[in-house]
């Protein structure tokens, strides 16, 4: 036998021992891959949004302020002051800490704050006219997006699309029989505007809410004491409907995406319409008034005039349900950046009933029922655990 022989057989000997010694070793195993990637969030909100704590927003000067909404996840913004004399404040709404952004001249204003709290969209008043501005938050600049501005059209809602690249605001034209809305691109500084035929002033005070693709929009239509919800393509300067149907006017319209639309039926339905195959998907009954949180996975609704709840959006589904807040109708309900707290404002059902509670959870919550009901209307803020 020749020495490279040899090596041979050494090694053949010494790798059958390895792998023996292995496949005693190893067992089958069966790996899954699921198909969507797994989701880090919580199963359900009930364990999420455990109330935690209260805070009021008290306004520090004769009651005349008027919180716009949150600006980041520890801050919201208002405009307070008097007849003489407004101003933009930043509110630290743990300590109730006020900080001006900027004084404004008008003596009755209309502002709405972006969704993503960059920028406010304002009328401020002027001798003759008055002028529609856009407040950048970063560096307090302002600038005009719309001049010679008529009074009536003071009457009409600002509205932001979902991703805060579009601010509307509706206008007449006494000359026009049809109503006509302007939409401003931040994105682009630019405007267009658009016709809508059978669209009456009465009708513009809704405002009109546009799509993140500024390619379709919702606006209400009135037609013998009915409210209706029309949602509708945008082609040229001109509106085309694509879906109507009847609507609580106080129960909110909007977005889930450039696709869907959700919206609170004239029968207090909470429902999606999707026009890639025109259905209506029912989700809820008894409704009322809703919210749905920045990133659209998360609602806050109230339901029976009174109560109010929060649940997860997942796909045509409301779940895991939860009451956070008995004895207010909500006027405003708006969801935090970070989803971890909702800013609200209302009414009590009834002068005589007893203060508003949080809804009872598995820990007591840390509330100042008394100082909520102090003054109708008074906005606070709900902080989950």
């Amino acid at each position: 036998m020749s020495h490279s022989t040899f090596r041979l057989i050494v090694v053949f000997v010494l790798l059958s021992f390895l792998i023996a010694g292995c496949t005693n070793e190893l067992k089958p195993k069966t790996v899954i891959i699921p198909d969507t990637e797994e989701s880090s969030e919580p199963d359900g909100v009930n364990e999420e949004f455990a109330v935690n704590k209260i805070y009021t927003l008290a306004d520090p000067g004769d009651g005349n302020g008027d919180i716009l909404g949150w600006i980041d996840q520890k801050q919201v913004i208002g405009l307070y002051g008097n007849d003489q004399s407004r101003s933009f404040e930043r509110v630290d709404y743990k300590y109730n800490s006020h900080q001006e952004i900027k004084a404004v001249k008008s003596s009755k204003q209309m502002a709405k704050l972006a969704p993503d709290g960059m920028h406010i969209a304002y009328f401020e008043n002027k001798e003759i006219t008055n002028q529609l501005k856009l407040l950048d938050l970063a560096n307090s600049k302002e600038i005009v997006i719309q001049d010679n501005v008529v009074g009536p059209y003071l009457l009409n809602a600002l509205t932001w699309s979902n991703n805060s690249q579009y601010v509307t605001n509706a206008v007449e034209n006494e000359k026009v029989k049809d109503g006509s809305f302007i939409a401003y691109d931040i994105l682009h500084n630019s405007s267009n505007q658009y016709q809508v035929p059978g669209w009456n002033f009465r009708e513009m005070s809704f405002g009109v809410k546009i799509s993140d693709d500024g390619k379709s929009a919702m606006i209400i239509k009135v037609a013998d004491g009915q409210y209706k919800l029309i949602y509708g393509e945008l082609k040229g300067s001109g509106f085309v409907s694509i879906f109507e149907q009847p609507i609580n006017v106080d129960g909110t319209y909007d977005y889930i995406n450039d696709n869907q639309i959700i919206f609170v039926s004239a029968g207090g339905a909470l429902s999606i319409y999707d026009r890639r195959n025109t259905t209506i998907t029912n989700l809820l009954e008894h409704i009322n008034a809703f919210q749905l949180s920045k990133d659209r996975k998360y609602i806050a609704y109230s339901k029976d005039q009174e109560e109010i709840f929060v649940a997860k959006l997942q796909g045509n589904n409301i779940i895991n349900e939860k009451s956070i807040y008995k004895g207010l109708i909500p006027f405003h309900m708006q969801w935090s950046p970070d989803n971890k707290k909702i800013l609200l404002s209302g009414r009590k059902p009834y002068a005589s009933e007893a203060a508003p509670v949080p809804a009872a959870s598995r820990e007591p919550a840390v509330a100042a029922p008394a100082q909520i009901t102090t003054i109708d209307n008074l906005p606070f803020i709900i902080e989950f655990k």
